[in-house]
């Protein structure tokens, strides 16, 4: 097993250095010494003499005391930088030990003094109370699994109790005999909760089916207050007491049955230590009347009899009323429970929640934990080996599906463990977990129930398995009476010999045994769908009808049913079904048919094998997409549960399935070298791993069967960083994923979570797909109106829309970047648009209300982040290098599917102008003079000169002569550039204008001091210009040792070419770029900021930088200026833009 690093907890301190450590302790003791001081001890040499004094006056033993001292700080004076290092590193040693032990030594020093505060409280309660409570610990001390102890010791339950969560729903909304259904994406709340509020949930109920936990939760409850720990969870102090309705049963269905304070005192004397003491007198009368105790009532439905059942509801309705100040809770299983009757004194009904992944995980470690340590003691290797089984066993749930989600039941995930403890490995051996876990539910735990048993376990599961395969014949899960006496009525008659009538049967293996249940009145079916595949896997083997499953491979609701079939018998001809049919749901089952099968031909094994492995790494344009859309497949229907509504892959995305989606969206080229089709795809953008969800999503229900017939509204999303914390790999992964933050990082992978949304999320969810944005707008704003005020729109769901806009709009349009914005740069928002307009309030007042929300649910607000290359040549125009950079930006969304993305450029110092000794045209002698230090701070500029679309989106016309909605727009004056400013500004809120000379130079170097941001030159492969020599121009095609390149004429596409370090593109060459500054003939003068630098005269000329495509490149420079009129338009004059809020650093 390997080593794992623990996680370390938030408000855990790091571990100190060695100087820290010791120079931390010299303080240590420097105190220690004064308080010495002050006592009167001695701390130097002058210590002998005090030890002949007290010889001389007979303290012999003062004076050793004293002597020993005296003679060690002697020896460390004398042993000088030897003894003082020896002594430190002794010291370290101890302190690194201590460190290590820190939190065990917390927890035992803790529990001690707890152990103390209960010990000393119990001295001071009555003798009594003390009996009673230490009788309760003694009694529910322990965790009792009826039917299925195995011979292992019994479990303590506060070693090994997990906190269940329940969902509420009001009792008046339940039909009778029928829960209410627990509300979606509702996560619960553990039964704390309401207890801490005794004025509004006084009477509760608890409605859970077989196994949920419900009788262990009483005990835990009683347990908790017995000890006196109840203050942890912030609840009244109660007295607590228990009952099982089945155990006083007889004494409730009598004529006059006993009073509660009655039936409490008959109860107290049977337990073990009440025996011969006696409560005060009307002592628990008084107590009842004063509110003061919990009484628990559970197992309602364990009272069998239906008549008897409605005294015993009768009795606890009528205690109920007498004692109107006492909380109560009753247990039942749904169809013991008549709401109706209960209607006027439950104040809440819940339903507990199964298992999520985190609360199994927490199960299976502490049950593993306890059951070594009771049988082979509390040592560290003890704890070890508990820890590698749990881990295993935990694997096990991770790999296998089905038997997660029945781990989903308490009582299940008990005899699972328990199975695995006695050496039954999961999931290979999963048929005799089931067959395990039948025998238990049909017969051993009823005989431990004392439940009558009308028929033999093997009889039981005869007629449940007719039942299974049946249902599975007509597609459904769902069965009503009368079908089921259909059925059976024979086989029953035969069975039972005429005692027993198929209701009668029905009735107890509903309500005692707990495999059927009734979802719906009068609608009956498998209270898990598992046990109706594996009981008709059972059948089928029996009954020798495989021809069935071959007959129905290529249905997906047979799958499971194939898969524990071929775990018990021969999967050859399940697998030859779906080699003579080839798709991709087929063969991924015959995948796993082969790895659970007991046997298979080894000819159809090669073959099958051949197809799925070799074939990702096929050259065949037919196969290799097959196989690796099998394996995607695969992937999903393995995906883990992290809670109702997310589920999360265990491993990344490899080069195979990316393919897939490059194949459709990038190009038909290889992604990946060959012999790496299974490894992780490394190296991706992260727009690109956005992108594969978005696809995925999109054509996920093509190939895998966990996609068919799901009605729930889902996508596929990166994960987030928390996601991916809290779900690590018991073998952490070698690298990193992408998550929705988007951090920066080398090699990253792809991870996914399958997220399942509310049904009114459906519109929202296809308008996104669609990248129909101001539809999904206007939805946004349909969504978050169904709360009267943003103060109150709950985290969960604000997260949730946050993370949809984000992935696809492929980090542009998130809730937290608007946020950001609206903080940083002011303005009015991107999204939600519809929502702010809409509001009660003016858009600003609706968006600081939404920013102090977002900031109180302590959600992110950030900046997307993009990520390129960057190119340096030498002088002879050869690439020298490439590395990777990333850079935050954001867009402005024009409209018609329009955007403009803003560049953050960070601040800094440059020198602006050319150096000496540059080569340029003679003409531009003394412009780029002298060099001079400029300070910028942040803004953010134009990721391209704007483009033809954007300028139409802005101002409604196109001046441009080369068209293309992606081309720079040209043929615009300095007039018209700065109109465009002021029209964006008006249109977004925020304050746009053109870039000042510097900010231009400053954002076009990115930091490099070359004649371009390229490096020594530039060749029409990175730039847009005249590349040829033009003679009658006497302009040159080249200005270093490059050679010549091509003259396009014309402009081309923004992001043609690769960008500088700030992530800008086009900064050489494409259109000339106006700026916002007058012209001057030098630099002479010029500030050192970013200041627009005008003089007087208004129709003075104006600035261009950049080249453009019809200049040769020493035109092209970064410290290159040119001026014009500013009322010129020339068909290579564009520009850019740049934003910088009041408030932005």
């Amino acid at each position: 097993m390997s080593k794992r690093k623990p996680k370390q907890k938030p408000n855990q301190t790091s571990p100190q250095s060695t100087p820290e450590r010791r120079k931390a302790r010299r303080q240590r003791v420097k105190t220690v010494l004064k308080f010495l001081k002050i006592l009167g001890f001695p701390t130097s040499v002058g210590g002998f003499a005090g030890v002949l004094i007290l010889i001389r006056a007979g303290q012999y033993r003062a004076a050793v005391i004293l002597g020993v001292v005296s003679v060690t700080a002697l020896i460390l004076a004398v042993g000088g930088k030897f003894v003082k290092e020896l002594t430190e590193t002794i010291l370290d040693k101890i302190e690194e030990r201590l460190e290590e032990r820190t939190e065990t030594l917390a927890e035992w020093i803790v529990n001690g003094l707890e152990n103390i505060t209960i010990g000393l409280w119990w001295r001071l309660t009555s003798r009594f109370k003390h009996k009673y409570y230490s009788s309760l610990i003694d009694k529910f001390g322990k965790i009792k699994t009826e039917g299925f102890t195995a011979g292992l010791p019994g479990i303590h339950l506060e070693k090994a109790f997990v906190p269940l969560k329940v969902a509420h729903e009001s009792p008046h909304n339940i039909p009778r005999e029928i829960p209410a259904a627990r509300q979606p994406f509702d996560s619960g709340r553990q039964v704390w909760y309401f207890l801490a509020q005794p004025k509004n949930y006084r009477r509760i109920t608890i409605l859970a089916p077989p196994g949920s936990g419900k009788s262990t939760l009483l005990q835990h409850l009683t347990l908790i207050y017995a000890q006196q720990r109840h203050r942890k969870y912030k609840v009244p102090k109660r007295i607590p007491i228990l009952f099982r309705l089945r155990d006083v049963r007889e004494q409730l269905i009598q004529r006059n049955p006993p009073q509660l304070n009655e039936l409490i005192r008959q109860e107290v004397k049977r337990l073990p230590a009440c025996k011969e003491l006696k409560p005060p007198k009307n002592f628990f009368e008084r107590q009842l009347e004063n509110g003061k105790c919990l009484v628990m009532l559970d197992g309602l439905d364990e009272v069998a009899n239906p008549a008897e059942r409605t005294k015993v509801s009768q009795w606890a309705k009528q205690q109920m009323e007498d004692y109107p100040q006492t909380s109560f809770i009753l247990t039942s299983r749904p169809h013991g429970y008549d709401s109706e009757l209960f209607d006027e004194q439950v104040d809440i009904v819940l339903e507990v929640q199964p298992f999520t992944l985190a609360q199994m995980k927490t199960f299976i470690k502490g049950w593993y934990t306890h059951i070594k340590i009771s049988l082979d003691g509390d040592t560290p290797a003890v704890r070890q080996e508990a820890r590698e089984s749990a881990e295993d066993l935990i694997e096990a749930l991770l790999q296998n599906p089905a038997i997660r989600q029945m781990a989903s039941n308490p009582l299940l995930i008990t005899m699972i463990a328990t199975v695995h403890y006695l050496g039954n490995a999961l999931p290979g051996k999963r048929v005799k977990l089931y067959k395990e876990i039948c025998d238990v539910l049909l017969g051993r735990r009823l005989l431990a129930r004392k439940s009558a048993l009308h028929l033999s376990a093997d009889n039981n599961q005869t007629l449940l398995q007719i039942f299974a395969l049946d249902l599975m014949q007509r597609g459904t899960q769902k069965f009503t009476f009368e079908e089921c006496q259909r059925l059976i009525q024979d086989r029953l008659s035969r069975f039972a010999r005429n005692r027993l009538t198929p209701k009668e049967w029905l009735k107890q293996v509903k309500e005692d045994i707990g495999l059927l249940a009734e979802k719906e009145l009068g609608s009956y079916e498998f209270a898990h769908l598992s046990f109706q595949e594996y009981l008709a896997a059972v059948q089928i083997k029996a009954s020798n009808q495989e021809a069935l499953l071959v007959q129905n491979f290529h249905q997906s609701q047979w799958a499971e049913t194939i898969r524990l079939y071929a775990a018990q018998a021969d999967a050859t001809s399940l697998i030859e079904a779906a080699l003579s049919n080839p798709s991709v749901q087929s063969l991924s089952l015959a995948y796993d048919c082969l790895q659970e099968a007991e046997e298979v031909n080894p000819e159809t094994k090669e073959r099958l094998e051949q197809i799925l492995e070799e074939g990702l790494e096929s050259a065949d344009p037919n196969i290799a997409p097959m196989a690796a859309q099998v394996r995607l497949a695969r992937r999903l229907e393995r995906l883990i549960e992290i809670d109702v509504t997310r589920m999360m892959d265990r491993h990344p995305i490899t080069c195979a399935e990316y393919q897939l989606f490059a194949n459709e969206h990038l190009n038909s080229q290889p992604c990946f070298q060959p012999g790496r089709a299974k490894q992780p795809i490394l190296g991706i953008s992260y727009l690109d791993a956005l992108g594969f969800c978005n696809w995925l999503s999109a054509t996920a229900s093509s190939f895998s069967r966990s996609e068919e017939g799901q009605q729930t509204p889902h996508y596929y999303r990166l994960p987030s960083l928390v996601e991916v914390q809290e779900n690590q790999q018991r073998k952490p992964l070698r690298h990193d994923c992408w998550t929705m933050d988007g951090t920066p990082g080398e090699q990253k992978g792809i991870r996914i979570i399958k997220v399942e949304l509310p049904q009114h999320y459906v519109k929202l969810l296809n308008y996104l797909s669609a990248g129909e944005w101001e539809k999904a707008d206007r939805e946004t704003a349909q969504i978050m109106s169904r709360v009267d005020s943003i103060e109150r729109f709950p985290a969960s769901e604000l997260r949730m829309l946050d993370r949809m806009w984000l992935q696809y709009s492929q980090g542009r349009f998130g809730l937290g970047v608007q946020v950001w914005l609206w903080e940083h740069l002011g303005g009015n928002p991107s999204f939600p648009r519809s929502w702010c307009l809409n509001s009660a309030r003016n858009p600003q007042e609706s968006l600081a209300a939404l920013a102090r929300r977002w900031k109180e649910c302590n959600l992110e607000s950030k900046l997307p982040l993009f990520e390129f290359e960057v190119i340096t040549v030498n002088e002879r125009g050869e690439e020298i290098r490439r590395e990777p950079g990333q850079a935050k930006f954001f867009s402005e969304d024009l409209g018609n599917g329009v955007a403009l993305e803003m560049v953050a450029i960070p601040g800094g110092e440059f020198w602006m102008g050319s150096p000496e000794g540059e080569e340029r045209y003679s003409g531009y002698d003394g412009r780029e003079e002298p060099q001079h230090k400029v300070t910028l701070k942040p803004f953010f500029l134009g990721k391209t000169p704007i483009t033809q679309a954007q300028w139409e989106a802005v101002m409604g016309n196109n001046p441009s002569r080369f068209k293309g909605k992606n081309r720079p727009v040209e043929k615009v004056s300095w007039y018209d550039a700065t109109k465009f400013c002021e029209k964006l500004s008006e249109k977004t809120g925020r304050k746009y204008r053109l870039p000042s000379e510097a900010q231009w130079e400053f954002s076009c170097r990115a930091g490099t001091t070359t004649p371009f941001h390229f490096g020594e030159t530039i060749t029409t492969d990175l730039a847009n210009y005249c590349g040829k020599d033009r003679t009658e121009h006497g302009w040159k095609g080249t200005y270093a040792n490059e050679p010549q390149g091509i003259y396009r004429e014309e402009t081309t596409p923004v992001g043609s070419f690769p960008p500088n370090a700030f992530g800008l593109y086009d900064m050489h060459g494409n259109v000339w770029e106006w700026c916002a500054d007058h012209w001057h003939e030098n630099y002479k003068g010029a500030p050192s900021d970013k200041t627009i630098w005008l003089n007087s005269n208004k129709n003075n000329k104006r600035l261009l930088r950049g080249g453009s495509w019809g200049f040769n490149p020493e035109d092209c420079r970064c410290a290159v200026r040119v001026r014009f009129s500013p009322g010129n338009d020339d068909l290579d004059f564009g520009f850019r833009v740049e934003v910088a809020g009041h408030l932005f650093p």
